[in-house]
């Protein structure tokens, strides 16, 4: 509370309880907590009480992807994202009032994700074919890709 009658140039808060194996319920207890915490600072700010207010809110985290499942897991039937937003409205009264931001990345792109490279070169090393491309230097560290 402190920081944000502190500094007026606050106005978001972010929680990331997970990306992965995280239940419905949990995200859901997660940004509902956050909210609360939004709710009390703006509180305690008043009317025009010269402080940071919390405008939005990051909840994070999000839909896990099923790596198991071939399809990628959105048809009519069953939509994580619709449900998880039906349990978001459902369990929070009034959550329309701030601006939330989700963080669905690795469950949007991570069964249709493309990578183009070039190879820079290959050496042997210890029996194993060694290739140095260029992708990145995040992408295919682990050697289990070599």
């Amino acid at each position: 509370l402190a920081a944000f009658r502190r500094h007026t140039f606050l106005d978001r808060l972010h929680v990331h309880t997970g990306s992965q194996g995280c239940s419905s319920d949990l995200l859901v207890s997660s940004a509902s907590t956050c909210v609360s915490l939004a709710r009390e600072i703006n509180e305690s700010q008043g009317e025009g009480g010269g402080g940071g207010r919390v405008i939005s809110i990051d909840i994070g985290g999000g839909v896990p992807l099923d790596y198991g499942r071939d399809d990628d897991h959105h048809s009519v039937e069953s939509n994580p994202f619709q449900d998880y937003a039906v349990e978001l409205q459902k369990s929070i009264p009034k959550l329309e009032e701030f601006q939330i931001i989700t963080e669905f990345g690795r469950s949007i792109t991570g069964k249709c994700s493309f990578a183009a490279s070039r190879v820079e070169y290959t050496k042997y090393a210890a029996d194993r074919r060694i290739v140095t491309q260029h992708l990145g230097a995040d992408s295919l560290l682990r050697s289990c890709y070599l």
